[in-house]
């Protein structure tokens, strides 16, 4: 795999795209973690069709609870904030977005899955880069054990996602939809679509 001298974490990372890329890249394979650190990353050159990739296989540990994913790179001079879209239904036991985007948005059919109900979320962002952000959008039901929100971080949810034990939240979550049944005292008709969101920090 390539490696970038300027971003944390990636010697040895998988990364897609470049500055010459002409399409977005679909990665099929499922992939074992084997209960590894395994970095992701999507060179973002400037255009949204070509800084793009989509992993469709299913990712997470066939034995073992360790396993990390690590998408994204926020550091400065690196280029691998792209965006990524995981459209398999996975069982991740650990994730940290710590650049760019992430979404389980799938065009062309289900919307992927992420992680495990015993499993872990960090969204970051390099504290040191003025303006770094790193996205989580989930587009399907989520249940996890803790979440952490960072400054710099934003996690928006279309469904509903559970934790088991915490949400720390120093950055941003934004929920949006049309399915207000579960907010009490509100009128369906009144809030169609939602655009809720509840900011929080130290």
């Amino acid at each position: 795999f390539p490696s970038h001298d300027n971003g944390a974490g990636y010697n040895g990372a998988l990364t897609f795209g470049s500055d010459l890329s002409k399409g977005a890249v679909r990665f099929t394979n499922n992939v074992d973690l084997n209960d590894k650190i395994v970095s992701v990353g999507v060179y973002n050159n400037g255009n949204l069709n070509t800084s793009t990739a989509t992993l469709s296989g299913n990712w997470g540990n066939a034995t073992g609870n360790k396993g990390i994913l690590v998408v994204g790179d926020s550091g400065a001079g690196s280029p691998y904030n792209g965006n990524l879209f995981m459209t398999g239904q996975n069982s991740l036991d650990s994730l940290v977005v710590a650049g760019g985007v992430l979404s389980t948005y799938n065009a062309d059919g289900s919307a992927g899955k992420l992680m495990k109900s015993t499993g872990d979320v960090f969204v970051l962002a390099d504290k040191d880069v003025a303006g770094a952000e790193s996205h989580l959008d989930l587009f399907s039901d989520e249940s996890v054990r803790n979440i952490h929100i960072r400054k710099g971080g934003v996690l928006t949810l279309t469904q509903t996602l559970v934790a088991s034990d915490v949400v720390q939240n120093e950055g941003l979550i934004a929920i949006l939809g049309e399915n207000v049944t579960s907010l009490p005292d509100t009128a369906s008709v009144a809030l169609k679509p939602i655009y809720l969101r509840i900011v929080t920090g130290k």
